[in-house]
């Protein structure tokens, strides 16, 4: 999928969970997962922490709080639902 269907699909349905439009922030992503009722292990901050920092694997977005970029929340929701 290109970055503009991936971009449209993040506007049409994550953007309500995005506080800039831009990002997924560590607090926007525990809202989509508990509205979502997503997994029970990702309910802790520490956890879903350390699962948005092994997801994204780049030292360079080491950062606290982390944050996914439209691609990766796309990549995520696919990637937890069993699709590739």
């Amino acid at each position: 999928m290109d970055f503009h269907s991936v971009l449209q699909l993040f506007q049409t349905y994550f953007l309500k969970y995005s506080s800039d439009c831009k990002t997924v922030s560590l607090e926007d992503f525990q809202t989509f997962i508990n509205e979502q009722k997503g997994d029970p292990n990702l309910q802790d901050s520490e956890a879903l922490t350390a699962f948005m920092r092994d997801f994204v694997r780049d030292p360079r977005r080491n950062v606290d709080p982390p944050y996914f970029t439209a691609k990766e929340v796309y990549k995520t929701i696919h990637m937890r639902s069993g699709h590739k």
